[in-house]
């Protein structure tokens, strides 16, 4: 009877690991990652994060960025928008270059996000939104329409030029840089929302670029020519801004890119001082980071960034040619 009994507990305990093995298998997911994506480092008052490493292409097979503009991190890889050679490079987690794709759809390819199944990539020559599949496979076109009418070319809503786009909770939320507005869709592309004009007033824009949605459905939109990130709440209402005096650690000038980590610490990209500068979730700025240059842990002309679930930070350099990755 006893060894009846072993004999059940060690199928029972082989049949589940054999179970666990096959959920991570078919999920394509690593356990490991799953685990320290629970708990997000914690991000304290002056202590930035340190350099880890930083990725241009494959100078053997001649595949380079140009001029990379955003980055978007889903299932270990890394997906990039090279602009100037009008494609879309992918990555794997440690910066291998693994797949190139875009180059037939792609103009000018600025923003790119993933969502489910599904690659977004913002063109803003082409003004235009291109939708491939993980793999690259090209979709189709996102088509945006108003009370169920596909936009006209000149029409005041047309994403004539787009910016950065992001996609979470079933909705598409674009930036249009030289019409100072920000859209955001259903993912069938019907409009939901219209938010801001130009000026320098709360809730208006000049040359909005980079965006960032929270869980709660709040937009961070990088407002560059105002030098300063405004908030916005799910319904569009203004909320409040971030950018600081002069002289003070949060002042910000030409700011591009904008993203959140796990805990809602906010990130802003200013372009031409080549700094990040991290505010907490009140508000408060907590330390910079970055300087002018090519070496380790420097940045050259930064645009776009991306934190992942492990609170990985990475930073795309269009003056660099490259996406530089940082940590804590």
């Amino acid at each position: 009877m006893r060894v009846t009994t072993l004999v059940i507990i060690i199928l029972v305990i082989a049949l589940a690991g054999t179970i666990t093995f096959g959920v991570f298998y078919l999920t394509k997911e690593d356990p490991i990652e799953k685990v320290r994506a629970i708990v997000p480092p914690v991000v304290e008052e002056n202590n930035p994060p340190e350099f880890r490493f930083a990725f241009y292409g494959d100078a053997e097979k001649n595949v380079l960025l140009e001029k990379p503009l955003d980055a978007a991190v889903a299932g270990g890889k890394i997906y990039v928008t090279d602009s100037r050679n009008h494609r879309i490079l992918v990555f794997d987690y440690n910066g291998k270059l693994v797949n190139a794709f875009g180059e037939d759809y792609l103009k000018t390819p600025y923003g790119v996000a993933v969502s489910g199944s599904r690659v977004y990539v913002s063109d803003a020559a082409a003004s235009r939104i291109v939708i491939f599949n993980r793999d690259g496979k090209f979709e189709g076109y996102f088509e945006p329409k108003k009370e169920g009418k596909q936009f006209h070319p000149r029409d005041k809503y047309a994403i004539a030029p787009v910016g950065d786009l992001q996609v979470k909770g079933g909705k598409i939320y674009v930036s249009l840089i030289k019409s100072d507005r920000v859209l955001v869709f259903d993912l069938k592309g019907n409009l939901q929302l219209e938010i801001g004009e130009a000026g320098v007033g709360a809730g208006e824009f000049r040359a909005p670029h980079g965006l960032a949605v929270d869980d709660e459905g709040n937009i961070y939109v990088a407002d560059s020519g105002n030098n300063r990130i405004q908030v916005f709440g799910p319904d569009g209402r203004y909320l409040k801004t971030l950018g600081g005096e002069e002289g003070q650690m949060g002042k910000l000038t030409t700011v591009r890119g904008v993203a959140l980590d796990q805990r809602g610490n906010i990130y802003a990209v200013m372009n031409l001082t080549n700094k990040v500068v991290v505010f907490g979730k009140d508000g408060k700025a907590l330390f910079q980071f970055g300087s002018p240059g090519a070496e380790h842990g420097q940045l050259g002309l930064p645009n776009g960034i991306f934190i992942d679930s492990n609170g990985r930070i990475y930073v795309v350099e269009m003056g660099n040619h490259r996406v530089s990755v940082f940590g804590y």
